[in-house]
């Protein structure tokens, strides 16, 4: 099968690349469409790119990129289009659609030229964080599909309330992603690491952690030391300043992390937390699966459907205040032995938890079924253009 994987802004690239390399270890032919790489940024698996979006925006600096990108991205999608009606493809599966106004009018188009999937990464489009052009029909977008994707049930139920058909709807997995080992070792230190690792975010909860860590009794705070590695993508100031007051040792690493220190960060980790606020699947967490290590999240998305309270760590209820992470990071400092046993449940998780495989097998049985079913339209049915 022919399949077109489309990630412009390559928002996704471990993801893009172990389903693309599944997919074509069942058979299929799969090109991957989107931006040129970055420095620092590293294809997992021999997949190519094929640069056709932002290729003028990404070679200018960043403060004046965006908003080039925006008119770019009509030009490129247009370009896009006509190459997809050009040599039509089996399948054209978008992984994100940055403009969801524009990309609407695309995919009414692409719709008569095979049958269109979109992977909802976001089902509350980017955690309920307003950007603008980004986010504007965001919400309705998935519904002009041929057929949606999500990692949860949690995925499912909030696509249908944003109204999108329930037999578009399918629910695949994300596997876990492989982390690149790295040659770089950390020194050996008697404190105790929390690793608050990747893009920092509104909805992600640093402030959260930090507040929670301040609470904790003075004896454990001089044994706990929290590693905050990624690219703050808002103002942090006030979250350093509460953290200057917390007593608390932190590694402040705020910038891209790029692939080949990932495993170097999360290597340090004796304790993974996520205290989100939103969140359906989480690629940060499925590349700490395998450092073994007892996890803390929120009680919500992937995190409440597959982790175990009081077997991998803790779930914290919604709404739950700062003391509620305090109290559990308080437990797993102080019983050893149990944390011991959590990590050595999460390695186990990683084991049972779907593989790629299987999720690329799911993905083909729904191509199938698409493939059978837009054939039917295409002498019965007169398929609608999106309007948004």
């Amino acid at each position: 099968m022919n399949i077109a994987m489309v990630d412009p802004s390559l928002f996704t690239i471990p993801y893009d690349c172990e389903l693309i390399h599944a997919l074509r270890c069942l058979g299929g032919r799969v090109t991957l469409y989107g931006r040129p790489l970055r420095n620092g940024e590293a294809l997992s698996r021999s997949v190519s790119v094929v640069k056709c979006f932002y290729g003028v925006s990404e070679r200018l600096p960043t403060v004046v990129r965006t908003p080039i990108k925006g008119g770019e991205h009509i030009f490129d999608m247009s370009l896009f289009v006509a190459r997809m009606i050009l040599a039509p493809p089996q399948i054209i599966h978008f992984q994100w659609c940055p403009l969801p106004k524009v990309d609407a009018r695309a995919i009414g188009l692409l719709r008569h030229v095979a049958p269109v999937v979109l992977t909802v990464h976001d089902p509350n489009p980017y955690n309920g964080t307003n950007l603008g052009m980004m986010s504007s029909g965001a919400l309705k977008l998935p519904a002009y599909f041929d057929a949606a994707v999500v990692h949860s049930d949690n995925g499912r139920q909030q696509l249908i309330r944003n109204g999108v058909p329930q037999q578009k709807i399918y629910v695949i997995p994300h596997g876990p992603l492989p982390v690149r080992s790295s040659e770089s070792v950390a020194p050996p230190g008697d404190r105790f690491n929390i690793v608050f690792f990747g893009k920092i975010k509104p909805y992600k909860g640093l402030d959260t952690l930090v507040a929670a860590l301040a609470e904790l009794p003075s004896s454990f705070k001089q044994r706990v030391r929290l590693v905050v590695a990624g690219e703050p993508v808002m103002d942090i100031t006030e979250i350093r300043a509460m953290a200057e007051c917390s007593g608390v040792s932190i590694s402040w690493q705020l910038r891209f992390i790029p692939d080949g220190e990932i495993d170097f960060w999360l290597r340090q980790a004796d304790l993974f937390v996520f205290p989100y606020r939103d969140i359906d699947a989480s690629g940060v967490m499925m590349s700490c699966l395998r450092y073994g290590k007892p996890i803390i999240a929120a009680r919500i998305g992937m995190f409440g459907e597959i982790l175990e309270h009081h077997v991998h760590g803790f779930l914290i209820d919604p709404g739950q205040p700062p003391e509620a992470y305090t109290d559990a990071i308080r437990r797993v400092m102080t019983d050893t032995a149990r944390a011991k046993l959590m990590g050595i449940a999460v390695s186990r998780l990683a084991d049972r938890l779907p593989g790629w495989d299987d999720i690329a097998l799911s993905t083909i049985k729904m191509y199938e079924g698409l493939r059978e079913r837009w054939y039917t339209g295409k002498n019965g049915i007169r398929r609608p253009r999106a309007r948004i």
